[in-house]
């Protein structure tokens, strides 16, 4: 999983300008062209341990990977709250396999507000079970760290779909 950061000033109009939009990619994704856009900096964190040794004030640490983590574990998060409330139809995929990216905006409580579903492939009933699914597991798990919080989350969601013979759990009956 990769996650991405986009500068708030980047985005379009639709989208607060205070608000930080995660992205989970795909590793096809990865290879996929994008628009340009210059992905900024993460900006600063303070890292639990980095006071410094003599007391004179806590310092302001640029670990990208202890911020990369928390959010990569945010994410995560939210992902896996949504899989397991997730039932899938039993209906048929005509390309072999269900992808969707939905984008959630939630509220800083969690609770999701509106959810968008773009680039979804399968009938209505595999889009209604992901929506649904959004729906129940709101709502979503905080964050590890509040500077990780995303208003604006879009995730990538991808399933097989029922083969009979497979097992049947996360799917209808």
């Amino acid at each position: 999983m990769t996650v991405a950061f986009i500068e708030p000033a980047a985005l379009p109009n639709s989208v607060e300008k205070h608000e930080l939009l995660a992205l989970v990619l795909s590793p096809d994704a990865l290879t996929q062209p994008t628009a340009d856009v210059e992905l900024p900096s993460l900006p600063e964190i303070s890292v639990p341990g980095d006071e410094r040794e003599d007391g004179l004030g806590a310092g302001r640490a640029t670990d990208r990977s202890e911020y990369a983590m928390m959010a990569g574990r945010y994410i995560g998060q939210i992902t896996a709250r949504i899989e397991r409330a997730w039932t899938r139809p039993r209906t048929p995929v005509t390309e072999g396999l269900f992808a969707c990216q939905a984008r959630i905006t939630q509220n800083n409580r969690g609770d999701v507000e509106q959810i968008r579903l773009r680039h979804c492939n399968g009938d209505q009933r595999w889009q209604h079970s992901l929506v649904s699914a959004i729906e129940t597991a709101s709502p979503l798990p905080a964050p590890p760290d509040p500077r990780v919080f995303a208003r604006i989350v879009l995730l990538d969601f991808r399933s097989l779909p029922y083969a009979a013979g497979s097992n049947a759990d996360g799917f209808e009956r």
